[in-house]
């Protein structure tokens, strides 16, 4: 198997150049501006899908936060963190940039340990409230993975849960591997912090 490393590094690249620079899904675009004072900060993950767990490697996964710290108008840092509640956590670190400021909703996530950078395409943005988008939706170029942050659980719930979801079906996150899958936020979650 160790023979074959620099293939798969090969074909893992060939595959990470066409996500990050196709265009995205028929219908499904990225959003037109974005700023970033308003983007960084705690946000709890309400939705994922098999996509973005797969990738992830976080199936089952409880209690999932990312917290985004400014760097510069067009980069952050990154801290995924999630647990479950038989004990088992996991936190991850690394740094997203803009890479074309024509298209602020198209960025690039690269994590600790993971050999190349992933696209992370903002698709929708919710209202500003104090300051602060009040939930995102993430997907990548081919419209597989999915990511609904929300700042808070009980207000995403109450006022964004069902236009949320309304969105997501009409735009297609509707088979088994794409539909949304609900995370697990309840009064018995561990949440992690990078300052904690």
């Amino acid at each position: 198997m160790a023979g074959n490393t620099p293939c798969w590094f090969a074909l893992a690249a060939i595959f990470g150049a066409i996500l990050c620079f196709s265009s995205p899904a028929e219908g499904l675009g990225t959003v037109y501006d974005i700023d970033v004072n308003k983007y960084v900060g705690v946000w709890y993950n309400m939705y994922t899908n098999f996509w973005a767990d797969s990738f992830a490697g976080t199936d089952g996964a409880e209690c999932t936060t990312a917290e985004y710290g400014k760097i510069s108008d067009t980069n952050v840092t990154v801290y995924n963190a999630y647990s479950v509640r038989e004990g088992r956590s996991d936190t991850i670190e690394g740094y997203a940039w803009i890479p074309f400021l024509v298209e602020p909703g198209r960025l690039l996530v690269r994590l600790e340990g993971v050999p190349l950078a992933t696209p992370y395409f903002i698709i929708k943005l919710g209202p500003i409230v104090n300051n602060q988008y009040e939930y995102s939706i993430v997907s990548d170029p081919a419209a597989a993975a999915l990511f609904v942050l929300a700042r808070d659980p009980e207000t995403f719930d109450m006022m964004y849960d069902a236009e949320v979801r309304e969105y997501l079906l009409v735009t297609g996150f509707t088979t088994p591997p794409t539909q949304p899958v609900r995370v697990y936020h309840g009064n018995d979650c561990r949440y992690f912090s990078p300052r904690a």
